[in-house]
């Protein structure tokens, strides 16, 4: 690759990412007796989300030069197919509307929007908050994707809301731009011949699948305080302080930590599309036996922290932006203890939280954290891995939008750690409705702004479940 897009790229990229690869139908412990029938069928995609509902849309802006006429094109992941949606060369509103110099070079824009009502009629008011979480972890798979083939990739999250939402025409009760990503372009024939339009501009609206379409005044109320239109941006150096500090003892891991041993190979890692392939949720499928070893857990811990390749206008280029910090509940980890660890990665060690709970009270506490979940089984995890961070400190140091910029590394965070477990054959389960109250006492957040936000389970799963996988890519 010379770092720029064609269409056979982003064809590949949406693919792997939010198109669908294939129908799976497992049967376990959680699935009703209905759920082999085709009408709530299960489709596998490549990034993690919430409730597995898949709120966001895809939009293509297309300037002159590109491979499609320009215009506004939408990516239908059931047909793997853009749609188009309007004529005319509309890049001149997107660049004015970002403020980075990656935009002001650009002539062509992927624009992510989280569609309300897509996961809002099972999650209401929680809905906005998971939809943010999942423009991470689909920012995420792009640029593991992107890294993979020597394309650098940014995700743009600092922009003037109105524009962008007028550039799509969106009828912003319902739905709302939440990313843009630049897409320097290959000069050059790229194999793709499209037809040539002579049509006025026009929009048809995006594939609506409900009759009614229900809104909520907590949602739009959030999502109206994160935008950006007419607000200063916070100084870099500002938001930066909302990171959280790991203060590392030093280069080398010593006294009381427990010291991760340095696993037998963590390269060459399968490619990253046959990770996306094999990625899904465990649901019920974990099991605590065999206990994981402290090098499978180390593993884990520094596949899911390293760098995701892409880069962001909120962070120093190639460096994560240090918003959160990934904890360790360990349950069944060989040579470990039951209990909170916090883990840093610049020692590669594990640090107990205090005080340190027995044996009797970590089943206590594993029945608190649990207490409304039904998709697993606490005590057969062997690990849960905790993302936290600084909310508090977000809105202080970056406005409203620090909520959105916070939960899209969030959701970075998890789509790695799903990778991770593929790469390593664990199982994974990213849990929001675990009693966050408890796991910060655990972690011994208590007294300080920090908290966790997300808990992924990993463990081995068992074996000899019944499974259909038919592959479509």
């Amino acid at each position: 690759m010379d770092g720029r897009f064609n269409a056979s790229v982003l064809a590949w990229l949406l693919r792997m990412s939010y198109g669908r690869l294939s129908r799976r139908v497992r049967l376990d412990s959680v699935q009703p007796w209905w759920a082999g029938d085709y009408s709530v069928a299960a489709w596998r995609r490549g990034a993690v989300s919430g409730g597995g509902l898949y709120p966001l849309e895809i939009y293509w802006v297309a300037g002159e030069g590109g491979a499609v006429p320009a215009g506004t094109y939408h990516y239908a992941p059931g047909h793997h197919a853009l749609e188009r949606l309007a004529v005319g060369d509309r890049t001149d509103r997107v660049r004015q509307a970002v403020p980075h110099p990656e935009a002001q070079a650009a002539n062509q824009f992927l624009l992510i929007t989280l569609n309300f009502w897509r996961n809002a009629f099972k999650y209401v008011n929680l809905a906005y908050h998971i939809g943010t979480i999942d423009v991470g972890a689909l920012l995420g798979t792009l640029g593991h994707l992107g890294a993979s083939i020597d394309l650098p990739m940014w995700r743009l999250l600092w922009f003037d809301d109105q524009v962008l939402n007028e550039v799509l025409d969106l009828d912003v009760a319902e739905e709302r731009v939440l990313a843009v990503v630049p897409m320097p372009w290959q000069d050059g024939p790229d194999g793709f011949s499209p037809p040539m339009y002579d049509e006025p501009d026009h929009r048809t609206a995006a594939f609506e699948r409900s009759r009614t379409v229900l809104r909520f005044a907590c949602t739009a109320q959030v999502h109206r305080e994160t935008m950006w239109s007419g607000r200063p941006r916070p100084a870099a150096h500002t938001i930066r302080q909302a990171a959280i500090d790991l203060a590392p003892a030093g280069q080398f891991c010593t006294g009381a930590a427990h010291c991760l041993p340095e696993p037998a190979e963590l390269s060459p890692m399968d490619p990253v599309s046959d990770l996306l392939l094999r990625r899904r949720s465990s649901f019920g499928a974990l099991v605590a036996r065999p206990p994981l070893g402290l090098e499978g857990l180390g593993a884990v811990l520094r596949l899911a922290t390293r760098t995701s390749g892409y880069r962001s206008d909120t962070t120093p280029e190639g460096k994560p932006s240090g918003w959160t910090r990934l904890s360790v509940l360990a349950n069944h980890v060989e040579s470990l203890a039951v209990g909170g660890y916090r883990y840093d990665p610049v020692t590669q060690a594990l640090h107990r939280s205090e005080p340190a709970v027995s044996t009797d009270r970590w089943l206590d506490v594993l029945a608190g954290i649990g207490v409304n979940l039904s998709n697993y089984d606490l005590n057969q995890a062997t690990a849960v891995l905790v993302v936290s961070g600084r909310p508090d400190a977000m809105l202080d140091h970056a406005g409203p939008r620090g909520y959105r910029l916070l939960n899209a590394e969030v959701g970075a965070v998890a789509q790695n750690v799903y990778l991770a477990a593929a790469a390593l054959g664990l199982g994974c389960g990213a849990v929001l409705n675990l009693d966050h109250v408890v796991v910060d006492e655990v972690l011994g957040f208590d007294g300080t702004d920090e908290r966790a936000l997300l808990c992924l389970l990993i463990g081995g799963e068992r074996d000899g479940s019944a499974e259909f996988d038919h592959r479509l890519y």
